[in-house]
């Protein structure tokens, strides 16, 4: 649920336009991996429009990028590809090669005996893959659209909003239907059931590139009757797609580990988010919680306060603001309005990773209650929730911002879910409520992400709305999973509840489940843990999963001394004692650079 600004979905993206150009590579039928960008490989894939009618000729091209194992194709330690989906839906699987292709690498291999290399794509539609999803064309013109929902205050303003707001999704609608009556056609195929059928297009053109590396390199390729596995691991959304490929191919599971895990009945079937903010506020409090431990070391500690009174302080300053907004201005001068909203996209972006970001919250709100906005502002502006003009306009080294835009959310969540075209204001008022009901603190925030479907034009033409089940693994039987699908996440998760993880394994017989006791969007992309990442490289070696829910320590906490996503020793402050003024940089001088830029939440992925 990244990476949406924030779109739920799980952790924040930064976006900055790819510096390979795809369009220099031919799509081919076939898997031609090209060197790119020094370490890694890319290639285009051709793949059918429509998965659902064998005569229509037209096609798209998926973009796709790998890290390549330690060890040649002809080593016998080369244990083949493993997907990975970074989730949103609609976010970059090239960008997430970039960013965090070797930290997933390094938590498979055993060294000596499996190197895997490691490959994403950049789903159908979206970022490099073409035809790609883009209505407005500009992004001056995306951002008129956000400025004006940051205008209409934000859900928790009431009825009269939710009204404003559906009125300018159905704008936002009307203008994509434009974009398909002229001749951009990919949007009713852009759905989860069509990259499941892409997915297993690329599994079998990845063996056929793996037998034909070794027939040149004069090996002997060992022949099967059996059809080649996928092995796959989905972060956030990543795990809708995990449970889709599963449910609709369980023949072709090998290896499937969902991190993050999203609810898929709801996702699919139900109204849509209800079960994503289960544990948010938990995720508030504990936030607070930890702050009183680090006592000194966190900014917006008080020795003369609890953390209770810290927690009513903190939502009473949110509840003031969402009645009275207030003007201020920004460090380099311009005007603001500063919402009680903001305050909890600042939440929810950092609480995407504890580690790298509580230290950072705190100072935001320590500031804000001693009437400095600047932190929270410039967040703002970095992430773009306040668009700016220049944005729009080429920055010094010729480059451009690329967002993840709405575009993608709404393209492949919309057509994956139920139909909520048609409702009228009074079921959006219900559903807005039934959201803060889940969550006081960011129920109405995530709601938002389901008005896009209230007007959203499209249906897919291949969707799948369950049942989102396999049959028990049994290696003898080809039609079964190799392997037992395998559920994880953070304990203390602010879009993915772990419940879900337990919940979701139950459909999926002899599933393992495994929560790692950090805080955070998808365990093993905001902390280390030995115990986590011995359990996964067993699980991709051997297919053996936990019997037992399997409850693993993170290395080190938010606000440990030199504490970093890479474990002790790897963040800020690392080797300087006691670390305080490693946490006051992260907190201030450096807590920029953990952040997306994209239009607020719709950075953030489910």
């Amino acid at each position: 649920m990244r990476s949406l600004v924030l779109a739920l979905a799980g952790a924040a993206t930064t976006a900055l336009a790819q510096s390979f150009d795809f369009t220099t590579l031919e799509p081919s039928e076939d898997l031609e991996w090209t060197p790119c960008l020094e370490i890694y490989e890319c290639a285009r894939l051709e793949m059918p429009l429509d998965w659902t009618n064998e005569s229509d000729s037209r096609t798209v091209a998926i973009a796709m990028m790998k890290l390549p194992a330690v060890v040649d194709v002809d080593d016998p330690a080369w244990a083949g590809p493993i997907f990975t989906n970074p989730g949103g839906p609609g976010h970059s699987g090239v960008d997430f090669v970039l960013s965090s292709s070797a930290r997933l690498q390094a938590a498979v291999d055993k060294p000596g005996e499996k190197h895997y290399e490691i490959v994403s794509f950049d789903p159908r539609g979206i970022a490099s893959s073409t035809p790609t999803v883009d209505c407005f064309g500009s992004l001056l013109e995306r951002d008129a659209f956000f400025l004006e929902l940051r205008g209409s205050q934000g859900l928790v303003a009431g009825e009269r909003a939710i009204k404003y707001d559906l009125a300018l999704f159905e704008g936002m609608g009307k203008l994509c239907q434009s974009k398909y009556d002229n001749g951009l056609e990919i949007f009713p195929y852009i759905g989860t059931a069509s990259v499941v059928e892409d997915m297993v297009r690329m599994v079998d053109k990845s063996d056929e590139w793996r037998q034909s590396q070794q027939k040149k390199r004069g090996l002997e390729v060992r022949e099967t009757e059996e059809k080649p596995r996928l092995k796959f691991m989905g972060f956030s959304y990543g795990t809708v797609l995990a449970q889709f490929f599963a449910s609709i191919h369980p023949e072709r599971v090998g290896r499937v580990l969902a991190d993050g895990v999203v609810n898929v009945h709801d996702y699919a079937t139900g109204p849509g988010w209800l079960t994503a903010g289960l544990d948010t506020d938990s995720v508030f409090d504990h936030f607070v919680d930890l702050c009183w431990e680090a006592e000194d070391r966190c900014r917006l500690y008080r020795s003369d306060s609890s953390a209770d009174d810290m927690k009513k302080t903190l939502r009473d300053l949110i509840a003031r603001l969402d009645v009275d907004p207030m003007g201020a201005l920004a460090p380099d001068g311009k005007r603001v309005v500063v919402r009680g909203d903001d305050f909890r996209e600042a939440f929810g972006v950092y609480s995407y990773n504890g580690i790298t970001g509580f230290a950072s919250l705190a100072v935001v709100f320590d500031a804000a209650l001693q009437g400095d906005f600047s932190y929270l502002i410039t967040f703002l502006k970095t992430v773009r929730t306040i668009p700016t003009v220049e944005d729009g306009c080429p920055n010094e080294n010729g480059t451009k911002l690329v967002l993840s835009p709405p575009e993608n959310l709404y393209s492949v969540m919309c057509l994956d879910g139920s139909d909520v075209r048609g409702k009228d204001s009074d079921y959006w008022v219900d559903y807005v409520n039934d959201m803060k009901d889940v969550s006081e603190i960011y129920g109405a925030t995530l709601a938002l992400i389901r008005f896009g479907c209230s007007h959203w034009p499209f249906r897919a033409e291949n969707r799948f709305d369950g049942p989102f089940k396999t049959p028990k693994a049994d290696k003898d039987d080809p039609s079964t999973p190799a392997a037992p699908l395998m559920f994880m996440g953070n304990q203390y998760d602010p879009v993915t509840p772990i419940r879900n993880a337990e919940n979701m394994a139950k459909d999926h017989p002899g599933a393992g489940v495994l929560i790692q006791e950090s805080t955070g969007h998808c365990a093993l992309l905001v902390a280390t843990s030995n115990c986590t990442s011995q359990a996964v490289a067993e699980y991709f070696d051997t297919g053996k999963v936990p019997e037992d829910i399997l409850t693993c320590e993170e290395s080190c906490h938010p606000w440990d001394a030199g504490c970093g996503v890479n474990g002790p020793g790897t963040g800020p402050g690392a080797g300087n004692g006691t670390g305080t003024a490693a946490v006051a940089k992260r907190g201030e001088m450096g807590f920029m650079e953990m952040l997306p830029r994209g239009h607020g939440f719709f950075n953030i992925r489910y």
